[in-house]
């Protein structure tokens, strides 16, 4: 959904600006054009130094409290509103501050008095003021009233001249508040509607177009965006949409250049410079995201987000001695509740890498308990199985297949093999069986199944089956195939010469001989039945 605060500006700028820069002039003008373009520490600097160094002035106290407003600073804000009625008492909008102030703060009686007092200083033909007492009604947060928004606004609508500007902002009005009712549809309809009586709105073909966005028809939203940048190239809104536009489709050279643009019109406010390295990272520039980060650093040291921005950066880039420090800095910070699954799973990654495997075991089980969804079985056991620990390894499976855990042939087979060495070769026989249902066209399943039944059995005769179902299905002339292939041979070699099967066992040594020729029992046991024929 469209930034609350930034989806009102421009239409409430709009709504004075026509009436207030021909009186008062440039300075005016340029508070309100950086109001309308959300740029609200630039807004607030210019009527500050308005009601600071003129004369007693309305008008000026009235934007001073828009822009504190805007700013969240809703104390300060109620104070210039107060001033502006103290100067003109006959001027509605700062009524209309007044109670957006009150509603804010949940006083929704004393809010509704400030709304009729607006509402009773102009003619009943007027819409400008009820279009500024619905946007209070959307700017209350969990106090806000959206249903008494809309039937402000219908009055408004009743009034207004068909096809005029002041019902243009009606309906941009009424799309702003069924935006903020989650009524996308009814909002799209009601901009549309505006659009077309006023093809200029930027404001209007900016929200349109973070609709599509958000309803991923990105051609409709780049077509409206396109003419939002095209109407006022300095209108951060558009370019920070746009960019939203390429780094969902991983244009993320063209998101970049959008987001520069954004930043050469937008104030430089830490959250605006938080949110530039936050699509640094997601765009993959992570040595420009460290330096922004570290830049930003010097003033919030304790700020989780670009404390994890900077530790995944050097994660990302491969450089695990400094993802660690930054790690650990990290997570001496963030608040339990603050960190993610994916902050543990960034770091085991990294640490793997490093080769500090019993560290990243600890990182990826704190990434299953942080979310259940989250599986680094197959990660872990391959951890434990590289330290040797095939116990423990054999036991991370066990706990999830408890649950009802589904493994996929990979995590089968490290289960296998980690029965295998641990010397549980009843359960290393029943991961194979697995194996063979999984992947029945893959060798893996039916050696490792000989393997386990050779141990178990002593009458070495069980694994018959699976050692030529083995030589079956695997690629002979693969070299790294070549050890579990001459086993394969010498079983099976063996077994038909304990079954008086001479010329069998002939086949299989020959071809152990033939892959292997310096095997020493090949060469004894084919010379034998040479000699025998003789």
């Amino acid at each position: 959904m469209f930034s609350k605060i930034v989806s009102r500006v421009s239409l409430l700028a709009s709504l004075l600006i026509i009436s207030i820069v021909a009186v008062q002039g440039q300075t005016l003008e340029a508070g309100i054009k950086s109001y309308e373009n959300g740029n609200y520490a630039s807004a607030r600097s210019v009527f500050h130094a308005l009601v600071t160094n003129a004369e007693p002035n309305a008008t000026h106290w009235f934007w001073y409290g828009e822009a504190l407003f805007a700013d969240e600073r809703f104390d300060s804000a109620r104070i210039a509103y107060s001033q502006a009625i103290s100067i003109a008492p006959k001027d509605a909008h700062a009524y209309v501050g007044l109670g957006k102030c009150n509603l804010r703060d949940g006083r929704k009686e004393d809010a509704k008095l400030n709304f009729d007092k607006a509402l009773d200083l102009v003619s009943s033909k007027e819409t400008e003021i009820k279009i500024l007492v619905a946007y209070a009604y959307i700017s209350a947060d969990k106090n806000s009233d959206p249903n008494a928004a809309m039937d402000v606004l219908g009055k408004a609508q009743a009034v207004a001249k068909p096809n005029s500007p002041a019902m243009a902002k009606v309906f941009e009005a009424l799309g702003d508040v069924a935006d903020k009712k989650m009524e996308s549809g009814d909002a799209m309809n009601n901009y549309e509607q505006s659009l077309r009586i006023n093809r200029s709105s930027k404001s209007v073909l900016t929200k349109m177009g973070k609709m599509w966005l958000d309803a991923r028809v990105p051609d409709s939203s780049f077509n409206n965006l396109t003419r939002a940048i095209a109407i006022d190239p300095t209108y951060p809104p558009a370019h920070r949409n746009m960019a939203d536009l390429y780094f969902k489709s991983s244009q993320f050279e063209k998101a970049k250049a959008e987001l520069d643009e954004y930043n050469k019109y937008a104030d430089q406010t830490m959250e605006a410079r938080k949110r530039y390295v936050a699509y640094l990272y997601k765009a993959k520039y992570y040595d420009v995201a460290i330096t922004e980060v570290n830049k930003l650093l010097a003033s919030e040291q304790t700020d989780v987000v670009l404390n994890r921005i900077l530790a995944c950066s050097y994660a990302e880039l491969d450089k695990p001695a400094d993802a660690e420090l930054a790690f650990n800095r990290f997570f001496g910070i963030a608040p339990k509740e603050k960190i993610l699954a994916s902050d543990y799973s960034t770091f085991a990654k990294s640490l793997n890498k490093a080769g500090k495997d019993s560290l990243a075991i600890v990182m990826m089980e704190n990434a299953m308990e942080a979310d259940n969804s989250v599986d680094f079985v197959k990660e872990i056991m391959t951890a434990y199985y590289k330290l040797k620990k095939y116990e423990a390894a054999a036991k991370v499976l066990e706990s999830k297949l408890a649950s009802g855990y589904k493994p996929d042939v990979n995590v089968t087979f490290i289960g296998a093999r980690s029965y295998y060495y641990s010397g549980n070769y009843k359960m290393a026989d029943s991961m194979n069986a697995i194996i063979i249902e999984q992947a029945p066209k893959s060798p893996t399943g039916y050696l490792g199944r000989a393997k386990a039944i050779l141990q178990m059995d002593t009458t070495a005769t069980l694994a018959k089956p699976y050692f030529e179902k083995y030589l079956e299905v695997v690629k002979l002339d693969d070299a790294k195939n070549k050890k579990d292939i001459l086993t394969a041979y010498d079983y099976l070699g063996s077994y038909a010469y304990q079954k008086d099967d001479i010329a069998t066992a002939t086949t299989y040594f020959e071809k152990l001989l033939a892959l292997d020729p310096e095997n020493k029992k090949a060469k004894e046991i084919l010379a034998a039945f040479q000699n025998k024929k003789k």
